[in-house]
């Protein structure tokens, strides 16, 4: 019988579970391996995060090999590797493991215990907690990435369509199956030939998000109905509709029927999610 860990499901399409970098070692190489995986263990993207969090928590030296700009704060113990920047303005808060080549800040907040992959860039007003981010990872500015696992070679920020076309819109594009693809439940007005990235092969996925209007318990229905239509001409105005898919949403004036429906599959969907994860309130 053999005391090797197993990996018993693939977490990923293009490489093998034994191969994820935790603290930036692959897990197959690592000199704490017993430690941060056992048998099992590793069956999802949480296990992994664990796993780091084990082994990043341990450390306890500093290993600076790249650069800290004076007006960066450093609370914790940090291992950065060679050409790395860290740039002014940078908070750390607790154990970090940050790779080669990469550039992070300014202005950026990272805390727990994270580790990020070689040739990453972590962008302005960005904030990172307790994650496992891969090589060749592009984080742009206003991004919040709590608890996750972001995977190589992966350009994420926050934004509008339009707000990630500006320039040339080169560093705010990933592809999906080697095509451009958009993140909603249906095709942006503004790049109507692009698909979804459901249409471009992963399935009932949706990450966009949505706004609405709502009413106080006990509001009479008839002030209800009243307000909703009032604001469904307004989001429907020649004035309003364009400015708002010019912003990259798309104007719907749904009824509240509909909006209720949309808020309860959205409980339902990340309530099913929670569960999964085993997050904890803390």
């Amino acid at each position: 019988m053999s005391d090797e860990p197993t990996y018993p499901c693939s977490l990923s399409l293009t490489r093998k579970v034994e191969d994820f970098p935790i603290g930036n070692i692959p897990l197959s190489q690592h000199p704490r391996r017993g430690d941060v995986s056992s048998p099992h263990s590793i069956r999802y993207p949480w296990d992994l995060l664990r796993a780091n969090e084990l082994y990043v928590s341990s450390l306890t030296e500093n290993s600076i090999q790249g650069e800290v700009h004076s007006s960066a704060v450093i609370e914790g113990i940090v291992h950065i590797g060679p050409g790395t920047r860290i740039l002014p303005g940078v908070f750390i808060e607790g154990n970090v493991v940050i790779g080669a080549n990469c550039k992070i800040g300014p202005n950026c907040y990272i805390r727990g215990n994270t580790s990020i992959g070689d040739h990453c860039h972590i962008g302005q007003s960005v904030e990172i907690k307790n994650c496992l981010i891969l090589s060749h990872t592009n984080v742009g500015h206003l991004s919040y990435i709590g608890d996750s696992v972001l995977g190589e070679k992966v350009n994420l920020g926050a934004g509008t369509t339009t707000s990630n076309l500006r320039h040339d819109g080169k560093n705010h594009r990933s592809m999906v199956g080697g095509a451009l693809a958009t993140g909603g439940a249906r095709r942006s007005p503004q790049t109507p030939d692009l698909p979804t990235i459901s249409e471009a092969g992963v399935p009932d996925f949706e990450g966009g998000g949505f706004l609405g209007f709502v009413a106080p318990a006990g509001t009479p229905r008839a002030v209800i109905e009243l307000l909703n239509r009032e604001l469904v001409k307004i989001i429907r105005s020649p004035e309003l509709a364009p400015r708002l898919v010019g912003e990259g949403a798309t104007a719907v004036g749904n009824t509240p029927a509909e909006l209720d429906a949309v808020v309860r599959a959205d409980i339902a969907k990340w309530a099913k999610i929670i569960k999964i994860s085993g997050a904890k309130v803390d």
